[in-house]
């Protein structure tokens, strides 16, 4: 018989079961850790989780800043447009007469600046005479900086902006009597106080006036015209340029070899555009917003053949 030792018993192997096995293994994984390759796989998707949140991020704060923007360019430049396109489209030709000579209904036309008389019935306290108004209003819409109407020298930046204003001037009433042609002052001539109502005042205007503009920006104009020559034969309408408009009327249809409508007069005129650039933060690269408008004149006078649109004391 032997007899087993503490020794014996220490060598002897232990069995143990496969699950109890299994189970061991199980844990010793478990307390080992991540191994380096899954450390670097969840790493890598961590900072691709954060880059395209953030990205999202950024995209909608761009979107915000955009809509905030056009938002703020809505709020100046429709209120704008919507009084200068009604007085363009009641723009009379041709305007009051002076010393019994008709004038141009559009007075003074300019890539910055214009100048138009309109039927807008200005009447004064609700009082008309002979059944008839104070006559037709002048209107004088133009981009103005700190010295005044803007000049090929003035610039208007973004450190700088100019503005739009759209000014009504009344004509003068004496001793009761208008001073424009009515039917109690056929020979009359229109005459306007220095005073005026300021129906449009938009502000952030970087239109630029400049050839020379530092930035080497374009002259970008804020009135457009649409000019069309009804003479028999010739029918052409066409857009004036920017350097036609500067130089002034008369200007040649190009092609046609004659003049447009008789040397291009304002009569021809059919249609005004507008278009205000505005400096608004977050509006793209640029930082400025667009609005463009197209204003066109009313049909023509009924039964008149000589000229269209024209002013008569019976409408003011």
């Amino acid at each position: 018989m032997r007899i087993v030792t503490p020794s014996d018993r220490r060598r002897r192997p232990t069995r143990r079961s496969p699950a109890a096995a299994r189970e061991r293994r199980q844990r010793n994984a478990d307390d080992a850790g991540m191994s380096l390759v899954e450390v670097l796989v969840a790493s890598t998707l961590l900072v691709v989780v954060l880059t395209l949140v953030m990205i999202t991020m950024d995209v909608v704060n761009r979107a915000s800043s955009s809509v905030t923007a056009q938002s703020a360019e809505y709020d100046q430049a429709v209120p704008a447009f919507g009084p200068l396109q009604n007085l363009l489209r009641a723009e009379v030709e041709p305007g009051p007469s002076q010393s019994g000579v008709p004038q141009p209904g559009f007075a003074s036309v300019g890539n910055f600046s214009l100048t138009f008389y309109a039927n807008i019935g200005t009447a004064y306290n609700n009082v008309i005479w002979d059944g008839t108004t104070g006559g037709p209003a002048k209107i004088v819409a133009q981009e103005v900086d700190a010295a005044g109407p803007v000049t090929p020298s003035s610039s208007c930046t973004t450190t700088s902006p100019c503005s739009f204003q759209v000014k009504e001037y009344l004509p003068i009433i004496n001793a009761g009597v208008p001073t424009c042609p009515v039917a109690s002052n056929p020979g009359g001539t229109c005459q306007y106080s220095n005073t005026f109502k300021l129906l449009t005042n938009v502000l952030s205007v970087v239109n630029n006036p400049n050839p020379q503009d530092p930035q080497n920006r374009p002259i970008q104009p804020i009135f457009t015209y649409n000019v069309f020559d009804d003479t028999p034969g010739i029918q052409v309408g066409r857009n004036l340029t920017a350097t036609e408009v500067q130089t002034g009327l008369p200007c040649a249809a190009p092609g046609q070899g004659v003049s447009l409508a008789t040397s291009c007069p304002a009569d021809t005129i059919q249609s005004v555009g507008v278009e205000l650039i505005l400096d608004k933060p977050g509006a793209g690269t640029n930082g400025a917003v667009d609005e463009q408008a197209i204003s066109y004149r009313y049909a023509q006078s009924p039964g008149s053949t000589s000229y269209p649109y024209q002013y008569t004391s019976a409408v003011g």
